[in-house]
């Protein structure tokens, strides 16, 4: 793996683990959080979870097609 793909794949790591950090905040706390703050969560989420399968996506592709 070279560096590059090695650095992708440390930051779609980070992205899953901030992801599963918001629904954990959100699942723990439902009552304590603002409709606001649920939207703005749910807005990121969507940003990681969809830069992070999207790499996912384009590795598997990759190395199908390798």
């Amino acid at each position: 793996m070279i560096k590059r793909e090695s650095s992708q794949f440390k930051k779609a790591a980070d992205s899953a683990a901030q992801a599963n950090l918001i629904c954990t905040l959100v699942e723990n706390y439902p009552n304590k959080l603002s409709e606001d703050e649920v939207s703005v969560f749910a807005a990121l989420i969507k940003k990681l979870t969809s830069d992070t399968s999207q790499f996912f996506c384009h590795e598997i592709l990759k190395n199908e097609t390798e």
